[in-house]
Protein backbone atom coordinates (compact mmCIF):
# COMPACT_ATOMS: atom_id res chain seq x y z
CA UNK A 1 0.00 0.00 0.00
CA UNK A 2 2.76 2.67 1.22
CA UNK A 3 4.16 1.90 -2.31
CA UNK A 4 0.89 2.63 -4.00
CA UNK A 5 1.26 5.79 -2.45
CA UNK A 6 4.21 7.33 -3.44
CA UNK A 7 3.86 5.94 -6.90
CA UNK A 8 0.12 7.99 -6.98
CA UNK A 9 2.17 11.19 -5.42
CA UNK A 10 4.91 10.95 -8.12
CA UNK A 11 2.21 11.22 -10.43
CA UNK A 12 0.99 13.82 -9.29
CA UNK A 13 3.35 15.86 -9.14
CA UNK A 14 5.21 14.75 -12.44
CA UNK A 15 1.32 15.69 -14.07
CA UNK A 16 2.09 18.88 -11.84
CA UNK A 17 4.95 19.88 -13.40
CA UNK A 18 6.80 19.60 -10.68
CA UNK A 19 9.88 17.38 -9.61
CA UNK A 20 11.51 17.60 -6.14
CA UNK A 21 14.86 20.07 -7.20
CA UNK A 22 12.04 22.99 -7.80
CA UNK A 23 8.78 22.23 -6.58
CA UNK A 24 8.56 25.48 -4.65
CA UNK A 25 10.12 27.63 -6.93
CA UNK A 26 8.36 26.24 -10.15
CA UNK A 27 5.82 29.36 -11.08
CA UNK A 28 5.27 28.27 -14.96
CA UNK A 29 1.97 27.63 -15.30
CA UNK A 30 0.86 24.03 -16.08
CA UNK A 31 0.33 23.11 -19.90
CA UNK A 32 -2.61 21.06 -19.47
CA UNK A 33 -5.03 20.24 -16.73
CA UNK A 34 -7.03 16.96 -15.67
CA UNK A 35 -10.66 16.92 -14.81
CA UNK A 36 -11.35 14.15 -12.08
CA UNK A 37 -15.33 13.04 -11.39
CA UNK A 38 -15.33 11.84 -7.77
CA UNK A 39 -18.10 10.06 -6.63
CA UNK A 40 -20.80 10.79 -9.13
CA UNK A 41 -23.45 8.14 -7.37
CA UNK A 42 -25.61 10.72 -5.91
CA UNK A 43 -26.07 12.21 -9.10
CA UNK A 44 -26.33 9.42 -11.12
CA UNK A 45 -28.99 8.07 -8.01
CA UNK A 46 -30.66 11.53 -7.53
CA UNK A 47 -30.18 14.46 -10.21
CA UNK A 48 -28.57 13.09 -13.33
CA UNK A 49 -28.80 16.63 -14.82
CA UNK A 50 -26.28 17.40 -12.53
CA UNK A 51 -23.75 14.64 -13.72
CA UNK A 52 -24.33 15.56 -17.43
CA UNK A 53 -23.77 19.54 -17.27
CA UNK A 54 -20.32 18.47 -15.64
CA UNK A 55 -19.46 16.06 -18.14
CA UNK A 56 -20.54 19.02 -21.14
CA UNK A 57 -19.04 21.36 -19.01
CA UNK A 58 -15.45 19.40 -19.50
CA UNK A 59 -16.50 18.65 -22.83
CA UNK A 60 -16.73 22.57 -23.96
CA UNK A 61 -13.78 23.22 -22.01
CA UNK A 62 -11.48 20.62 -22.80
CA UNK A 63 -9.56 22.08 -25.99
CA UNK A 64 -9.48 25.54 -24.37
CA UNK A 65 -7.86 23.77 -21.29
CA UNK A 66 -6.10 21.51 -22.75
CA UNK A 67 -7.70 19.02 -21.03
CA UNK A 68 -5.62 15.60 -22.31
CA UNK A 69 -8.17 12.89 -20.20
CA UNK A 70 -11.02 12.77 -17.72
CA UNK A 71 -10.13 10.81 -14.67
CA UNK A 72 -13.52 9.69 -12.59
CA UNK A 73 -12.42 8.17 -9.45
CA UNK A 74 -15.29 5.88 -9.29
CA UNK A 75 -18.89 4.96 -6.99
CA UNK A 76 -20.07 6.19 -10.43
CA UNK A 77 -23.36 4.89 -9.60
CA UNK A 78 -24.53 4.11 -5.67
CA UNK A 79 -26.54 1.50 -6.20
CA UNK A 80 -24.94 -1.59 -8.24
CA UNK A 81 -27.57 -3.30 -9.01
CA UNK A 82 -29.95 -0.35 -10.12
CA UNK A 83 -29.81 -0.26 -14.65
CA UNK A 84 -31.53 3.70 -13.61
CA UNK A 85 -28.45 4.42 -12.55
CA UNK A 86 -26.52 3.02 -14.66
CA UNK A 87 -28.43 4.53 -17.72
CA UNK A 88 -27.93 8.27 -16.14
CA UNK A 89 -23.93 7.60 -15.85
CA UNK A 90 -23.64 6.06 -19.11
CA UNK A 91 -25.41 9.18 -20.56
CA UNK A 92 -23.22 11.79 -19.34
CA UNK A 93 -20.29 9.97 -19.76
CA UNK A 94 -20.92 9.52 -23.57
CA UNK A 95 -20.84 13.06 -24.04
CA UNK A 96 -16.96 13.16 -23.26
CA UNK A 97 -17.28 9.96 -25.80
CA UNK A 98 -19.22 12.07 -28.51
CA UNK A 99 -16.62 15.07 -28.06
CA UNK A 100 -13.63 12.79 -28.08
CA UNK A 101 -12.36 13.70 -24.33
CA UNK A 102 -10.91 10.28 -23.13
CA UNK A 103 -11.57 9.43 -20.03
CA UNK A 104 -10.67 6.20 -17.48
CA UNK A 105 -13.14 5.04 -14.76
CA UNK A 106 -12.30 3.29 -11.78
CA UNK A 107 -15.02 0.75 -9.94
CA UNK A 108 -15.72 2.44 -6.40
CA UNK A 109 -17.17 0.15 -3.51
CA UNK A 110 -20.46 1.40 -4.65
CA UNK A 111 -20.68 0.07 -8.35
CA UNK A 112 -19.44 -3.53 -7.46
CA UNK A 113 -21.77 -6.15 -5.99
CA UNK A 114 -21.56 -7.16 -2.49
CA UNK A 115 -22.82 -10.66 -2.91
CA UNK A 116 -19.17 -12.17 -1.98
CA UNK A 117 -16.67 -10.74 0.75
CA UNK A 118 -13.86 -12.27 -0.24
CA UNK A 119 -12.82 -11.31 -3.90
CA UNK A 120 -10.95 -15.15 -4.36
CA UNK A 121 -14.53 -16.03 -4.26
CA UNK A 122 -15.77 -13.24 -6.80
CA UNK A 123 -16.85 -14.09 -9.95
CA UNK A 124 -16.41 -10.75 -12.26
CA UNK A 125 -18.63 -11.72 -15.40
CA UNK A 126 -22.09 -10.51 -14.22
CA UNK A 127 -20.70 -7.28 -12.55
CA UNK A 128 -22.38 -4.40 -13.78
CA UNK A 129 -19.70 -2.30 -13.74
CA UNK A 130 -17.83 -4.38 -16.82
CA UNK A 131 -21.18 -4.51 -18.39
CA UNK A 132 -21.12 -0.54 -18.60
CA UNK A 133 -17.73 0.62 -18.16
CA UNK A 134 -15.70 -2.75 -19.01
CA UNK A 135 -12.99 -3.37 -21.68
CA UNK A 136 -14.95 -3.43 -24.89
CA UNK A 137 -15.91 0.35 -23.97
CA UNK A 138 -12.52 1.42 -23.14
CA UNK A 139 -11.13 0.24 -26.38
CA UNK A 140 -13.52 2.76 -28.42
CA UNK A 141 -11.19 5.27 -27.06
CA UNK A 142 -8.11 6.95 -28.28
CA UNK A 143 -6.41 6.72 -25.09
CA UNK A 144 -6.73 2.89 -24.66
CA UNK A 145 -3.90 0.97 -23.88
CA UNK A 146 -4.68 -2.43 -21.88
CA UNK A 147 -6.60 -3.89 -20.25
Amino acid sequence: MKNNVVILVSAALLLAGCNGQNAAKNTTPSTFALAVLPDTQEYSRYNPAIYNAQTQWIADNAQGLAIPMVLHLGDVVDRWNETKEWEAADKAMKILENARVPYSVLAGNHDVSHENTNDSERNASPEPFLKWFGPERSKKQASFLAS
